[in-house]
């Protein structure tokens, strides 16, 4: 599996290896999901096609913003006239921004980290990535009723 930097890729590049199925690994060069990921790490996509119905709070996504690569967890979900609408947020950020569903680009199966690879589909990331995604939700959730 390759690994590629975080630069700036051509959307219709992108959107070719979703429709293929394409795994990759990236290197993350960001902080914004400190501790989970650290600067250097490579996260494991599936740059796919998603059924956001089928994404569970927790679950980490890749998305496109300004023709990067961002991974981020999802927390929930909301349907806004005829499109979805994604919340998604960094571990490491205070904030959290809504996105559009068709943005959404692949989900993270895994991190390289000190030459061993960590699996999140193993129980214990499983547990510990949607606790981690109600943690975000009730935070947000208390920004909201404000």
């Amino acid at each position: 599996m390759k690994t590629i930097p975080n630069k700036k890729i051509p959307e219709a590049m992108i959107r070719l290896w979703q429709r293929r199925g394409k795994m990759l690994c990236l290197k993350i060069d960001g902080h914004s999901m400190r501790p989970s990921f650290q600067r250097g790490d490579q996260v494991e996509l599936v740059i796919a096609e998603i059924d956001i119905h089928h994404l569970k709070t927790g679950d980490i996504i890749a998305f496109l913003q300004d023709g990067m690569i961002i991974v981020h967890r999802y927390i929930k979900k909301k349907k806004v006239g005829k499109q979805w609408q994604i919340c998604q947020r960094g571990d490491h950020l205070r904030g959290f921004r809504w996105i559009n569903a068709q943005q959404i680009i692949g989900t993270a199966t895994a991190i390289h980290r000190n030459g061993r690879r960590i699996d999140f589909g193993c129980w214990y990331h499983t547990i510990w990535n949607r606790f981690l995604g109600y943690l975000s939700w009730l935070w947000i959730l208390g920004l909201e009723t404000r």
